[in-house]
């Protein structure tokens, strides 16, 4: 599923651009703001593929304010779309040069256009966050979207088991899932072909950086979405900071 944000205030406008969006063929989501914290509230709890962002917005923040915070916490190749007017040039370039866009699409807007830059953008995001993992015990495997795996915790007292918690789109929920590894964490980043999809954050933990939403100090604890916290050693915070 790939799954969108639409940051846009006026209502009608928002409405056409999740018409546009049920136009692809493929299963889709469109999750709607009308505001910078709106918006922001949505992108730190649910995974966005893709980003349609209104550059003019009503209130203190702009788009751009919005675009520079979703660069700090998403993939700096995560596909935004700038919406906006042809009179908004200035907007648009300072756009393209801080924050590498992926396209504009321009208000009055033509429909065949729209869903080009939509196909464009979800191609993006698949080459960015389509990789796969794969989990097992016994007689059963489970794959994951890399992107979907929040942590990874050795089970303690617990003779080479290990809990991976994820997030289910369909569901919208947390799964946490027991597997075997035949050594140890080592062998779990090894499954990882993508560079610090996982990095260890704990001697028994591994955690998405992606995913880190906040640190708490004074409790040694990472914040993920859905107000999920997890240890951090004090041996490994050098892992966690380059991504906070």
């Amino acid at each position: 599923m790939i799954t969108f944000s639409i940051l846009e205030d006026d209502y009608e406008t928002a409405e056409s651009l999740k018409k546009h969006i049920a136009m692809l063929d493929i299963e889709s989501k469109a999750f709607e703001a009308k505001s910078y914290k709106a918006g922001i509230d949505i992108a730190k709890k649910i995974h966005i593929d893709v980003f349609l962002v209104d550059i003019n917005l009503m209130g203190k923040e702009t788009g751009i304010d919005f675009v520079r915070e979703i660069r700090k916490i998403y993939h700096k190749k995560t596909p935004i779309l700038i919406i906006s007017s042809m009179t908004e040039m200035k907007f648009k370039l300072k756009a393209f040069e801080e924050f590498n866009i992926a396209g504009y699409i321009d208000k009055p807007y033509i429909s065949d256009e729209v869903v080009e830059k939509l196909e464009d953008s979800v191609e993006m995001a698949k080459l960015i966050d389509n990789k796969k993992v794969t989990f097992s015990r016994k007689d059963y495997s489970r794959t994951y979207f890399v992107r979907d795996v929040y942590a990874v915790h050795r089970v303690p007292k617990k003779d080479r088991q290990i809990k991976v918690i994820s997030y289910d789109e369909e569901t919208n929920t947390i799964v946490e899932e027991i597997f075997k590894i035949d050594n140890n964490l080592d062998e779990v980043l090894d499954l990882f072909d993508q560079k610090d999809a996982l990095i260890r954050c704990h001697q028994s933990w591994l955690v998405n950086p992606k995913q880190i939403k906040a640190v708490n100090y004074s409790t040694e604890k990472l914040i993920l979405p859905h107000d999920i916290k997890i240890p951090m050693g004090n041996s490994y915070r050098g892992n966690i900071e380059e991504f906070i």
